[in-house]
């Protein structure tokens, strides 16, 4: 892929936290330990794992709300470590959004609706819209999302868990984003909200011409979802492909093992591949590769190297020892 294509680049992204245990004794926390990868205009891009992989560690920090520890997020060309004054990061608010995992929570709930959705306007646009404006372009913002334009009178609790997940949207909206980050948006939901959500989701990218980085734990919701597909592990990606090949072609035995794991109708099935042990602390991670004390296939150099993320078919990116080895053996053939 080249650059030029992508809006969104990521280069060897850490994010460590600075922690200290139950004694005092002061360690790190490797949310994120050198992720990179790039996500092109227009598309979905999904980001799966379990949970305290680090997936929504590097949504927030991809939107400044963390510093970054080391490496390069440059969104639309710019480099986001770089944003130092107010008013670049207030701009940049404004091409890149997060739609919130629990729409109970990212809501105030002592302001009405109009109020909430009012609050972009006002902090980006304090000066030039009237309030006659900013009334206009909430019930444009509402009938976008399939609201009434009365719903702006009501608070977050008069509200559905569906529709305060359609005014998380909307705000997310408001600025008209080039950006969206959704931090697992339908996890919440009810399963026939869930679909809807997804679809209005959908038919928003289409029309606005947005691009999602779509974070979820829920493989069926991102195989419908997106375009291409990372999956992390333990602060890193450990296989990255068009959702096609990932699930068709899956070569990283963890991913092999989240697939296995999904909620199927199919009585028959009988691949499912189960993992042994716990995941591993981000704070005192294994050496070498950070799947290896849970893999079944783990060799010896697995314990002491960590495997790079390389391309390994057309688009298709792994981390593993022995994907590569397999594809030595297979090019001597």
């Amino acid at each position: 892929m080249e650059a030029q294509e992508s809006i969104v680049v990521l280069e060897n992204v850490k994010k460590y936290f600075d922690i200290r245990d139950s004694k005092g004794k002061k360690g790190t926390l490797k949310a994120v330990d050198g992720v990179s990868f790039q996500i092109k205009k227009g598309e979905t891009f999904g980001l799966v794992g379990e949970s305290g992989c680090g997936k929504s560690t590097l949504g927030k920090t991809l939107l400044n709300l963390f510093p970054i520890t080391e490496g390069s997020i440059c969104i639309d060309g710019q480099e986001v470590n770089q944003l130092k004054s107010r008013k670049e990061k207030v701009a940049f608010g404004s091409k890149v959004q997060l739609v919130f995992q629990d729409p109970s929570a990212c809501l105030n709930p002592r302001n009405r609706i109009g109020a909430i959705l009012a609050e972009p306007f006002k902090i980006h646009h304090k000066s030039s819209m009237s309030k006659q404006e900013i009334d206009q372009k909430i019930d444009e913002l509402l009938t976008m999302v399939g609201l009434a334009p009365e719903y702006k009178h009501r608070y977050p609790h008069e509200m559905s868990g569906g529709q305060k997940q359609r005014i998380g949207i909307a705000r997310a909206l408001a600025l008209n984003p080039e950006i969206i980050i959704c931090d697992e948006p339908v996890s919440a939901l009810d399963v026939s909200i869930q679909a809807q959500v997804i679809n209005l989701l959908e038919d928003l990218q289409e029309k606005m011409e947005l691009t999602y980085l779509f974070i979820s734990h829920d493989l069926g919701v991102v195989y419908h979802m997106c375009d291409r597909i990372a999956v992390m592990y333990l602060g890193n990606i450990v296989e990255l492909a068009d959702k096609k090949a990932l699930y068709e072609d899956t070569l990283h035995p963890y991913t092999q093992a989240l697939i296995s794991a999904a909620p199927t109708i199919d009585l028959e099935k009988t691949d499912r591949v189960v993992l042994k042990g716990d995941v591993p602390s981000p704070s005192n991670p294994p050496k070498g590769c950070k799947f290896h004390t849970r893999c079944p296939y783990a060799m010896p150099v697995c314990e002491t190297e960590n495997p790079e993320l390389l391309e390994v078919k057309d688009n298709h990116f792994v981390a593993c020892h022995l994907c590569k080895k397999t594809l030595r053996e297979e090019i001597r053939k």
